[in-house]
Order: C-alpha cells, then structure tokens, then sequence
C-alpha cells in the first residue's frame, strides 16, 4: 500500500487531504481570475488606443479563452515526453495565437 493510500485510510487524513486539494484549486482559480482580469484590462486599453482590434469578442471573452487555450495547452505538453524542440515551437505556435487574436491576422513580428 501506498503513503498516499495509507494517509486516506484516517478519516482525519482524508479530511486533510481533500481540503488541501480544494485549497489548491482554489488558489489556482484566484491566481487565474486575477490573470484573466489583467488580461481584459490590458487587451481593453490596447484597444481604446487603437492599437488592438476592436471587439466583438469582449474583451473579457478573448483573455479568457486565450487563457484557458494556453492552460489547456500546457496541461497537455506536460503529459507528452520532453522535448526543447517541441517546447519552442509550441511557445512561438502560442505567442502567434495570441497575437493574431489581440491584434489582427496582419500583424507582423
């Protein structure tokens, strides 16, 4: 049996542990919520300066998805074998995705 299996067993322990995962998850909404809202602002100002593509999407919207596409993304990457090739690529692929979305498909880098 398994640290991880045997610290379950107490109901005490069990109680522990599920709270530290809703902590975790709870903290990482927080830590993304803010994100997602700096995001906004930030693509909302570029906008008001002329210098973004107006909406629609809100801009609200765009940071939110592009937020979760890059979570989603690296989620992902971390499950497949390492490899610095890959990794570049994947942040270029990511970084043009951001760009094109906040910016408009003739910005050029």
């Amino acid at each position: 049996m398994r640290s991880s299996e045997r610290a379950t067993k107490s109901p005490f322990m069990a109680c522990w542990v599920q709270f530290g995962r809703s902590w975790m998850r709870l903290k990482r909404s927080v830590i993304a919520r803010r994100f997602m809202r700096s995001t906004a602002v930030q693509i909302e100002s570029e906008r008001n300066l002329g210098l973004a593509m107006p909406g629609p999407p809100s801009a609200r919207a765009l940071a939110r998805v592009l937020i979760v596409m890059n979570e989603s993304t690296c989620y992902q990457q971390t499950l497949m074998k390492p490899s610095a090739e890959w990794d570049a690529e994947l942040v270029d692929t990511l970084t043009h995705m951001w760009v094109r979305a906040i910016y408009g498909p003739n910005v050029t880098g």
